[in-house]
C-alpha cells in the first residue's frame, strides 16, 4: 500500500517522496507559492472528501500549481499521477515558456543572499540590528516567484539606468514598495 497524503484526523498531512518533493520545489522554489500550492492542495483534497471521491483523496503531490490558486485542468480529479502524465505537462511549450520567463526572478534571490551574507558579515552601512535587517529580508523572501519575476526586472533595468536615475521606486503585486537606490559612485553628479 502506498504511503499518501490524507487527513489523520487533524487536517491534512502532506506526504512526499523524494521524486514528488523535487517536482513540487522545482515549481514551487519560494515559500509562497510552496504554501500557495499546499493550501490548493487542502482545497483539492476537501472538495473530494466532500464528493465522496476515493480517487481525489489520493492527491499526488506531482501535481504541479499554476500559481492562481488552481491546479492545471489536466490534473484535477486525479488521485495517483503516473509519472508520464508529469512528464507531459512539464514538456508543455506554455510551462516551459514559464520557466524561461521566470531566469530573470532568480536575480531577487540573488539580493536575498548577498544582503543576508552582507548583515552576517558585518557590512552593510545602513540598517541596525541583525534582527532588524532580518525582517526586510524576510519581506523579500514572501515575495512569489511571478513577483519576484517583476521587482527583479525593474531592479534590472534600474541598474542598466542607474547613470540616468539616483533611486527607483517599485511596488509589488504583493503590495510591497521597495526603493532601488543607486550607489553613491555610480550616480552622476549634476
Amino acid at each position: 500500500m502506498p504511503i499518501e497524503s490524507r487527513d489523520f484526523g487533524q487536517d491534512l498531512t502532506h506526504i512526499f517522496d523524494e521524486t514528488s518533493l523535487a517536482a513540487v520545489m522545482e515549481g514551487c522554489d519560494t515559500v509562497t507559492d510552496f504554501i500557495d500550492y499546499l493550501t490548493a492542495r487542502e482545497e483539492l483534497y476537501k472538495t473530494a472528501s466532500r464528493s465522496g471521491s476515493t480517487a481525489g483523496k489520493r492527491i499526488y503531490s506531482q501535481s504541479s500549481f499554476t500559481g492562481d490558486g488552481n491546479f492545471p485542468p489536466e490534473l484535477r480529479g486525479r488521485g495517483r499521477l503516473p509519472g508520464s502524465v508529469w512528464r507531459e505537462f512539464t514538456a508543455k511549450s506554455e510551462y516551459r515558456a514559464k520557466k524561461e520567463e521566470d531566469w530573470v526572478s532568480y536575480v531577487w534571490d540573488r539580493i536575498i543572499d548577498h544582503v543576508a551574507d552582507e548583515a552576517l558579515a558585518g557590512n552593510l552601512e545602513f540598517g541596525g540590528s541583525l534582527s532588524e535587517v532580518e525582517v526586510g529580508l524576510r519581506t523579500m523572501a514572501k515575495e512569489d516567484r511571478f513577483s519576484r519575476r517583476l521587482l527583479a526586472a525593474d531592479y534590472v533595468d534600474f541598474l542598466e539606468r542607474s547613470n540616468e536615475i539616483e533611486s527607483r521606486m517599485t511596488v509589488s503585486p504583493s503590495g510591497v514598495a521597495y526603493v532601488f537606490r543607486g550607489r553613491p559612485s555610480a550616480i552622476s553628479s549634476r
